[in-house]
């Protein structure tokens, strides 16, 4: 198999010149949106998938509420995002605007000591 670049894509705005590096890639349950977490700049940015030959389109960068994410998960009714926010001990929750692929603070902080990895478990 081989492996070709079709394209690259900035995660940071252009105005952020500190250090920074990606953690987590999600992708919607419906296929429409990626999300990336951003270490050090404490983003997610956000991104349209192109239906026809899924090329990215940037939406933006939203705060991810908390400082050093590490992980974050989607819940299987693409209604949430949660956000492990390591450095600042504690998972911020987002709700999804399934219409725009926005995040929308939800208000929660749950505190726990450097969550690093959430999974979903159904029973």
């Amino acid at each position: 198999m081989v492996t070709q670049l079709i394209e690259s894509y900035a995660t940071l705005p252009e105005s952020f010149k500190g250090f920074s590096k990606t953690a987590e890639i999600r992708i919607s349950a419906d296929g429409k949106y990626l999300y990336c977490s951003n270490r050090g700049h404490d983003s997610i940015t956000r991104y349209a998938i192109d239906a026809e030959d899924g090329r990215l389109n940037l939406l933006g960068c939203s705060p991810c509420e908390g400082s050093t994410p590490r992980n974050f998960i989607i819940d299987p009714s693409d209604t949430f995002l949660f956000c492990a926010n390591s450095a600042s001990n504690a998972v911020t929750v987002f709700y999804l605007d399934q219409l725009s692929g926005d995040l929308v603070p939800a208000g929660t902080e749950i505190p726990i000591g450097r969550p690093m990895c959430m999974v979903f478990f159904q029973a």
